[in-house]
């Protein structure tokens, strides 16, 4: 699942086998914050889909994957994509905290 947060209010998830960018980019604005879910369907990764968004808004725009997974391979792909990487269950407090410093740091 792939969400996209927007202040002050959110997206709610996307539930499509692969969110496409057409259907987020109907919105005019940049979303400021991409947190998506690191293994998806059909094989596919949160981060392939960041990198996806970011292309069709042509900007930077921060990422967090978060996933379940426990294989190493699993983990180390996700944490060589750059994203931060938050691993399930997260608390609402840990999640919050690194939204803000993601959003912080964007500027």
């Amino acid at each position: 699942m792939c969400w996209r947060f927007h202040h002050p209010a959110a997206i709610p998830p996307l539930k499509s086998e692969k969110p496409s960018p057409e259907r987020l980019t109907d919105r005019p604005e940049t979303p400021r914050l991409i947190i998506c879910d690191y293994r998806l369907r059909d094989n596919e990764t949160g981060s392939t889909v960041i990198e996806r968004l970011r292309n069709e808004y042509n900007t930077s725009i921060p990422g967090m994957l978060i996933t379940g997974d426990t294989a190493p391979d699993r983990i180390k792909e996700a944490q060589a994509s750059g994203y931060l990487l938050l691993h399930k269950p997260v608390s609402n407090a840990v999640l919050r905290a690194a939204i803000v410093r993601l959003m912080d740091s964007s500027g």
